[in-house]
């Protein structure tokens, strides 16, 4: 009838107050949650927001059962409530996934690509560099930079690469591997060189996942942040000399012969970390900002080897997806 529509709407107002309350909990709290050990409070709140989710999912299909009757009274149609219903099912479809993913006893290891445009590829820039983040029952367990040589020197057996590349390198390697305009296809290609790497394949470890960032996130980053001092190196990194001051170092240790040239990487991850951390508290709406910037621009794009997290991260065009 009319009135279990009517009721079904006042039920979706209710559920969408407290939906709102947990999405307020996530701005607030998502980097000290991933960040400070409480994994289990991220994902007892995410099981809440599942529940609001189901909640308002059921309200939504009492109106759409009812407006046959509620159209001759108040002139609805159940299509206004079709394309919520799609946001809904795919809402509740990653949440549900994401909740396994968390809970899961297994550590899950995701590639962090850093992309250098001065070396131009497709997919955004040359990979040099990257970080393996692991994550366990909700918590970033480590974040180790590493060179992307490490993952090629261990690498097994031999692929011609595309045409184009054939002028510069026989053999298709990890840091060529960004190779394709499509994020989404360079992302699974890489992350199937690694599968074939030694450094993986001998621990039995599969990356579940690659993020892509390019210099202009780390500079904006910078800037919010503020400088941050590398004593061992002595230098001082901002948003404007980054860039160059890392790339002189990498090459200063590439002469010298050093085994891990790209050590500079390590320090100053876990300290751009730290600090981005704590501009999260003051300058949310900033990042919020910058954050829908990088998306739309391609400068952070996302690939999952789970269905259901690429599907989500799809519809927000964070894949880097061309088409």
């Amino acid at each position: 009838s009319g009135a279990e529509a009517f009721q079904g709407i006042r039920g979706i107002a209710h559920q969408t107050i407290l939906l709102t309350r947990e999405i307020d909990f996530f701005e607030e709290n998502l980097w000290e949650l991933l960040c400070g050990e409480r994994g289990n409070a991220l994902i007892e709140h995410l099981g809440i927001a599942q529940v609001i989710l189901n909640d308002i999912a059921a309200e939504s299909a009492k109106i759409a059962s009812s407006t046959g009757r509620l159209r001759g009274a108040a002139g609805l149609d159940a299509g206004f409530l079709i394309p919520a219903q799609v946001d809904l099912a795919r809402a509740q479809k990653f949440l549900g996934a994401l909740t396994g993913w968390l809970t899961s006893d297994t550590p899950h290891h995701i590639a962090l690509l850093f992309q250098n445009p001065s070396e131009m590829r497709p997919g955004g820039g040359f990979l040099g560099s990257y970080a393996e983040v692991v994550i366990s029952r909700g918590n970033i367990e480590s974040v180790r930079a590493r060179d992307i040589n490490e993952v090629d020197r261990e690498f097994v057996g031999t692929i011609i690469p595309p045409e184009p590349l054939q002028a510069i390198a026989a053999r298709w390697k990890t840091a060529d591997a960004n190779w394709f305009f499509d994020f989404s296809d360079s992302a699974e290609k890489v992350l199937a060189f690694m599968d074939r790497s030694g450094l993986y394949k001998d621990r039995s470890i599969r990356l579940e996942g690659a993020v892509a960032l390019s210099p202009r996130v780390i500079g904006d980053l910078l800037s919010i942040t503020g400088p941050i001092e590398l004593p061992s190196y002595g230098v001082t990194l901002d948003k404007d000399n980054f860039l160059i001051e890392i790339q002189k170092q990498v090459q200063e240790e590439q002469e010298k012969r050093a085994t891990y040239p790209k050590k500079i990487l390590e320090e100053l991850t876990p300290r751009l970390l730290e600090a981005t951390g704590r501009a999260v508290k003051t300058e949310k709406q900033k990042l919020a900002v910058m954050f829908q910037d990088w998306v739309a621009k391609r400068d952070l794009m996302a690939y999952f080897r789970e269905g259901e997290f690429q599907k989500f991260l799809d519809s927000y065009g964070a894949t880097g997806r061309i088409y």
